[in-house]
């Protein structure tokens, strides 16, 4: 008599097997590796009166814009979601100025780290800095990367 593992394990190939064989179904939802369709459903989002979910998917446009190489494309999709955030969002303003601020620590604790030859943690600390405000990075990671 079989055991219940060899029952299992044969049913869950069975299982794997007819998964793979089912077509992907498109559901139409919005791929979150597309940032310019990101921002254009948030503008229609936002021009509709949804302005939540609008700003909900201006950020993740956002999110996924920020860590690409830097490229006309990309510039000009950051900046017209930064316009709708600017235009939609009532604290995006506090929200950059917040971001400014711990990056601009960030950055001062890599100088900090990097005067003390910690240039490990101090590009820790830079990666950190980046992920709130690029642009706050870019002498100090030209520092470093001459140490």
């Amino acid at each position: 008599m079989p055991s219940i593992y060899s029952r299992f394990a044969a049913s869950f190939g069975q299982v794997l097997a007819i998964a793979a064989l089912l077509p992907a179904q498109h559901t139409g939802a919005v791929d979150a590796l597309d940032p310019l369709q990101l921002v254009s459903r948030a503008e229609a989002r936002c021009r509709a009166g949804d302005t939540e979910d609008g700003i909900l998917l201006l950020w993740r446009a956002i999110a996924s814009l920020e860590p690409l190489a830097s490229h006309p494309v990309r510039e000009s999709a950051l900046a017209a979601a930064h316009k709708l955030l600017a235009a939609h969002d009532p604290l995006d303003d506090a929200r950059r100025e917040t971001h400014a601020l711990v990056a601009r620590l960030q950055v001062g604790l890599a100088k900090a780290y990097r005067g003390r030859k910690w240039y490990e943690t101090a590009a820790e600390r830079l990666a950190v800095a980046a992920r709130f405000d690029r642009s706050a990075t870019t002498a100090e990671s030209a520092a470093l990367a001459r140490v």
